[in-house]
């Protein structure tokens, strides 16, 4: 096998077993060993993440540059169980008063957040 295409293959491979993982097990996933702690140092990697879950940048403006995919991923990660989150929460309700970042929950912690009622919060 060509030695280029070797690694993009390895990327593929890391990237398609964690598409199954929460992003606890991502992490702990990370820890196996040191070729796969390396291979994770590489963007391609999370990007390919990311694409798998339609992770996007966030970027507002064009002068802050863009974020590495890992810190993308990890902050479309659901702040209560860790599972991809597609449900972004903005506490401003959609006002820029202050600097806090949307979070993000999963369809499931979404769905039982919005079982609650004012009482039990």
């Amino acid at each position: 096998m060509h030695r280029r295409l070797r690694p993009m293959l390895v990327d593929n491979v890391l990237a398609n077993i964690c598409w199954y993982l929460t992003g606890a097990e991502v992490k702990n996933f990370v820890m196996v060993c040191k070729d796969v702690n390396q291979a994770f140092r590489k963007e391609m990697v999370w990007q390919l993440l990311c694409m798998k879950h339609n992770f996007k940048h966030q970027s507002r403006t064009r002068t802050r540059g863009r974020k590495p995919w890992k810190t993308v991923y990890q902050r479309h990660l659901c702040v209560e169980c860790t599972a991809p989150g597609h449900i972004m929460i903005d506490m401003n309700g959609g006002y820029a008063l202050s600097e806090s970042q949307p979070f993000p929950l999963c369809n499931g912690c979404f769905d039982s957040v919005e079982g609650m009622t004012l009482r039990e919060m």
